[in-house]
């Protein structure tokens, strides 16, 4: 690939696109309340039931057994209640982001990233990208911890474009920053 190739695009992020993009960081945060709530829970139950170290072990297992059922489903309730707040103050961020919902059109060069949404133009460098990650339906630029530039594959017209984007953002961004398959 020489140096001045160029990929241009052009799309709008559906409502259905951004839950998608946000459902990728929640998950994983979800997943840890799970794990730490679940932990918390036994551990209370197990230990306002605990009982005096000279009974035996039959009995220590029967103790614990049930009080870890229950605070799996407890886990589970709060594991649930949270994907439901977290998807709900998605699609609330999403209506209020006038710009999100606006076609955008993107290049992609060897110098950066130009995108251009309405009359606007944000420029960005190769060195603002701060990891990008290729999803099954997705390509999300990272250039904050949470914030990403999304970009559905229905935006690329051909495998063509998918390969010449993969090479231009590979060229571009250190190994160790990029993801794809």
């Amino acid at each position: 690939m020489s140096n001045n190739e160029e990929l241009s695009i052009t799309g709008t992020v559906s409502l259905e696109d951004y839950l998608k993009y946000n459902a990728y960081y929640t998950n994983k945060v979800l997943k840890r309340y799970f794990i730490y709530s679940f932990i918390i829970l036994w551990a209370i139950a197990v230990l306002q039931e605990l009982p005096l170290p000279n009974d035996d072990l039959l009995f220590l297992i029967f103790v614990f057994i049930p009080q870890g059922v229950i605070a799996l489903i407890l886990s589970i309730i709060i594991f649930l209640v949270l994907k439901k707040m977290f998807k709900r103050q998605a699609i609330k961020e999403y209506e209020s982001d006038r710009l999100v919902k606006n076609e955008a059109s993107y290049t992609f060069s060897s110098e950066g990233i130009n995108q251009q949404i309405r009359r606007s133009n944000n420029f960005f460098e190769w060195s603002d990208i701060r990891l990008a990650l290729e999803r099954e339906e997705m390509f999300l630029l990272y250039v904050s911890k949470r914030k990403a530039i999304i970009l559905p594959k229905r935006f690329f017209g051909s495998d063509d474009e998918f390969d010449l984007f993969k090479n231009i953002v590979s060229k571009n961004i250190e190994t160790s920053k990029v993801k794809f398959h």
